[in-house]
């Protein structure tokens, strides 16, 4: 019993000292931003600033057109999930589900395209972004992510484990 006590404490410890390494450069980040220029570099460290300086959000919120950043990041994440669901969906669920011909070269050849280097396709698509007329849009960002590997496989591993009988039972 008081091994497992020790075992028990010693866990704790670890646990805690794993937290802090992680938590420790957040609650720096957090700290240094409401302290001004001075604190923020001043050494030896100073953890607390002395007075907090919450006017240092107001000037990053106006040094840049910030509404404009996250309505682009909204329209690119929502762009791509939605492209995604209607490409990889379809994809998975016939690796999963259906029996033809080939299914296992194009399987592997689906997964091979993950070990393609990402800076080894940069040039060729974006002169395939061009010659669509899509440079500088929103599309050339989106496109180039429609269909993804990884997603295809985890997805057609979803399908899997969906058994035959209840996809027949909701055919019903």
């Amino acid at each position: 019993m008081r091994k497992n006590a020790l075992a028990r404490l010693a866990d704790g410890i670890g646990l805690c000292v794993v937290s802090a390494v992680f938590l420790l450069p957040f609650v720096w980040m957090l700290l240094t931003s409401v302290k001004t220029p001075v604190e923020a570099i001043r050494i030896p460290i100073q953890w607390l600033p002395s007075v907090l300086q919450w006017d240092n959000y107001r000037a990053a919120w106006q040094s840049g057109p910030f509404p404009l950043y996250l309505k682009n990041s909204l329209c690119y994440s929502v762009g791509v999930i939605i492209v995604q669901l209607c490409t990889t969906i379809p994809a998975a669920y016939a690796y999963a589900k259906y029996s033809f011909r080939g299914k296992k070269l194009f399987f592997d050849l689906t997964m091979a395209t993950m070990m393609i280097p990402s800076q080894l396709i940069f040039v060729p698509m974006y002169q395939m972004m061009s010659s669509w007329n899509l440079i500088n849009s929103i599309w050339s960002l989106i496109l180039p992510f429609s269909a993804s590997a990884f997603s295809i496989f985890m997805m057609r591993q979803a399908f899997l484990n969906v058994p035959d009988e209840l996809i027949e039972a909701a055919r019903i």
